[in-house]
């Protein structure tokens, strides 16, 4: 009853999810989209259709071990694992086809210069290849949001948004090569470990979200009337990948010293430093002021966080009553995030000016297809990285202890946790400036902003954080007279 040829008038009565609207007539430029959305085929106004959801994965792995000699061994291995799979969306008109193609190399060398002293040397390579599409066929005149484009994404107040997956087309590539070094040394007390590694990224990223545009109405009424509330889509030229080169190390030095036979200290230090993400055309910037910017600087996405990654590790082990009966245990480790940048990177490719802009209009607005951003009505937004981000880290530390009891008893009581500091975390960057009515806080929609260069900007920065508390009790019963349990 909803459903209509352009011109056809809907009432109340023939469509109830018009509510108190007593009809509306179907706007031209609505028509072929309304047709699109099925009509129901279950009580309750709801719509149920056959899915098929096939999925193909092939893998395999090759290893070589090789003994030169009895000081001297090498080992390598190759994995590949490639799969495909089908996915429906929520209108039988729409799929989502993912792919991806894994591939590692692996290869170590251990070498014993003496009883004391051992050197193991190991190289990887990485290729993840993961990507996806998002066909429909729907496209042309009445359909396309975006000019040469399939259909975007369709939301109406009341239904289920219709559309095909916003981000797809995508490939999110990542090419590692990583290179370390790991040295054992046993002197008297003392157990060192310390040694080296590098990885070299190189990220290829292609993000297609507001490509094929977006519109949203408040309700069935203002579809019917292709009134819109809200319409978005990239701007046209936009650059939407990018690809990412950059480089993260270790330094590290460990000892775990064996004061006597009742205490023993692990004390370790690790350094951290890495480079700034480098785009390999010049096509990164960053928003460096953010309440009075009107242009982004080309440059790196952010300032380098990562120049005083010092990373302590502490941890201990007692034998409280000298019998081996008790055991007291504690660590402490300050840990630092410094590679893991994809999600940060992706939030930038589809909306960092200048390279990539998003066209918004926010106000009511009868449209035509393909959509059109009147230069008095549109607002300039962008999704980027805070210029002036921290580096996330993590504290973590522990206590416990454990106590032998008789009847093959093992009682422990423990503590861990954790607190996770300057997590990533996307946030409203270009705020609405909040009014005062009636002696509180009011945000109006479409009110000013607190930078006028822009509307709303979606910032990725690192304001998040995270806390984690755990009391651990256990009872073990270890086997003997054929009886064992865990509490």
């Amino acid at each position: 009853g909803c459903h209509g040829a352009a011109g056809a008038v809907i009432t109340n009565t023939a469509c109830p999810q018009l509510g108190s609207i007593a009809s509306a007539t179907v706007s031209p430029t609505i028509a072929s989209i309304l047709a699109l959305f099925p009509a129901p085929n279950l009580s309750g106004n709801r719509y149920a259709f056959p899915l098929n959801q096939p999925l193909a994965e092939h893998y395999g792995q090759v290893r070589v071990d090789h003994s030169f000699s009895a000081k001297d061994s090498l080992f390598g291995r190759y994995t590949m694992d490639n799969a495909d799979q089908t996915l429906g969306e929520a209108y039988p008109q729409f799929s989502l086809i993912e792919h991806s193609q894994s591939q590692y190399i692996t290869g170590a060398e251990n070498h014993i210069f003496s009883p004391t002293l051992l050197n193991v040397l190991r190289f990887s390579y990485s290729q993840t290849v993961l990507g996806s599409t998002t066909p429909s066929d729907i496209i042309g005149p009445g359909y396309s949001l975006v000019a040469g484009l399939e259909i975007g994404g369709i939301s109406v107040g009341g239904t289920t948004a219709m559309g095909p997956d916003g981000p797809s087309p995508i490939n999110y590539n990542q090419y590692l090569e990583t290179y370390s070094d790991d040295v054992f040394y046993t002197k008297g007390k003392h157990s060192l470990i310390f040694g080296a590694v590098l990885n070299r990224y190189d990220d290829y990223l292609h993000n297609s979200t507001n490509l094929r545009g977006t519109v949203t109405f408040a309700n069935i009424a203002s579809f019917l009337n292709a009134t819109a509330s809200n319409y978005t889509a990239e701007t046209p030229g936009s650059i939407l990948h990018h690809d990412y080169l950059y480089t993260a190390m270790g330094f590290y030095v460990q000892d775990n010293y064996r004061i006597n036979p009742r205490l023993t200290l692990n004390l370790g230090l690790r350094y951290e430093p890495g480079t700034v993400p480098s785009d390999t055309n010049g096509n990164s910037a960053a928003l460096r002021n953010l309440v009075t910017g009107s242009a982004n600087t080309i440059g790196p996405p952010w300032r380098n966080y990562t120049l005083k990654n010092f990373s302590p590790r502490f941890g201990f082990a007692w034998d409280a009553t000298g019998d081996g009966k008790t055991s007291v245990r504690g660590s402490f480790s300050e840990l630092y995030d410094i590679a893991n940048l994809g999600s940060v990177l992706i939030i930038g490719l589809a909306g960092t000016a200048p390279f990539s802009t998003i066209g918004n209009v926010g106000t009511s607005t009868v449209i035509t297809l393909p959509l059109t951003f009147p230069a008095g009505q549109i607002t300039t937004s962008q999704r980027t990285t805070d210029y002036y981000m921290r580096q996330p880290h993590m504290l973590q530390y522990s206590f416990s202890v454990q106590r032998q009891l008789p009847w093959s008893l093992l009682l422990t009581a423990a503590y861990a946790g954790s607190r996770g500091i300057d997590l990533t975390d996307t946030l409203e960057g270009n705020p609405i400036i909040p009014q005062i009515v009636n002696g509180q806080l009011y945000w109006p929609v479409g009110g000013a902003r607190q930078n006028p260069h822009w509307g709303y900007i979606g910032l990725n920065t690192s304001q998040g954080s995270s806390r984690y508390n755990a009391l651990q009790l256990e009872l073990l019963k270890r086997l003997s007279s054929g009886l064992q349990f865990q509490l």
